[in-house]
């Protein structure tokens, strides 16, 4: 992935560590434990403008561990992309990855209470989203002329002023050749506007109905990966509007604020 096609800024400082007082992460470790994550910015009231920087800071505010924020250093990337962590001097890339590593080091069980039906739709939905719907909303901005305008500004704004006028076009030139490979870009925006509405209304119908989370009472996984979509596509005040009826779509707006005011107490 390309995590939307957003650069990191090349600073190698890390803020303060996170505390209870911070976006609702508690109960810290030994120090030696800090986990350092390495992302882009934030964007649109929203936790990151990467929707798998936003997947695996849900999931470290959920599991309640201690970690730090670092800006993206692509030299240092063990993918290339972000997000990415440095753990005890090891470098993880991959959000995936990082929370299936993290899961076994901190010894998270989210999804033991599911059933293996449960566990199997949770993978399918990740999987739609992550390998499917993310590419509809990566061209919705980075080939829409119009919403393009929006995300640089968004985006690159903190760029020094002659790196900002440089670097987002050469990116920019770089994705929309991906999309083309990838096959995205290849399709009308009506046609990838029905495909997302395919995939919301499947999310929609799989959602339950008897509690706040995916799968009822208890968060799971794949809401870390849920919530992070959902925000990215509907909170992004583009120009041409893309998914615009699902910004409506009740079940996802509930979803969207139960999982901000339970998991990023200080984002809005």
């Amino acid at each position: 992935m390309i995590s939307l096609g957003i650069p990191g800024i090349l600073q190698k400082t890390c803020p303060k560590k996170h505390t209870s007082k911070n976006k609702g992460t508690r109960h810290f470790m030994h120090a030696t434990q800090t986990i350092s994550l390495y992302q882009g910015p934030a964007a649109w009231g929203t936790p990151n403008a990467s929707p798998f920087c936003t997947k695996l800071l849900c999931f470290l505010n959920a599991a309640k561990l201690p970690y730090e924020i670092c800006n993206f250093d692509p030299i240092k990337a063990p993918k290339g992309k972000m997000p990415y962590i440095r753990y005890q001097g090891q470098y993880l890339g991959d959000s995936q990855l990082i929370i299936r590593f993290l899961s076994q080091e901190f010894h998270v069980h989210m999804d033991s209470h599911l059933t293996d039906q449960q566990k199997a739709i949770g993978h399918t939905c990740r999987r739609m989203l992550e390998d499917g719907t993310y590419f509809q909303i990566l061209w919705s901005r980075w080939g829409i002329d119009a919403n393009w305008a929006v995300v640089k500004k968004a985006y690159f704004a903190s760029l020094p002023p002659v790196v900002r006028t440089i670097l987002p076009e050469i990116l920019r030139k770089a994705v929309k050749r991906s999309a083309f490979g990838q096959g995205v870009a290849r399709h009308s925006f009506e046609e990838l506007e029905t495909m997302l509405d395919e995939d919301m209304s499947a999310l929609s119908n799989l959602m339950s109905k008897s509690g706040p989370y995916f799968h009822g009472n208890q968060i799971s996984e794949v809401d870390c990966t849920l919530y992070a979509f959902l925000s990215s596509l509907l909170c992004a005040p583009l120009p041409v509007p893309f998914g615009e009826k699902w910004k409506s779509h009740r079940p996802f707006k509930d979803y969207i604020h139960h999982m901000e005011s339970t998991y990023f107490l200080k984002l809005k």
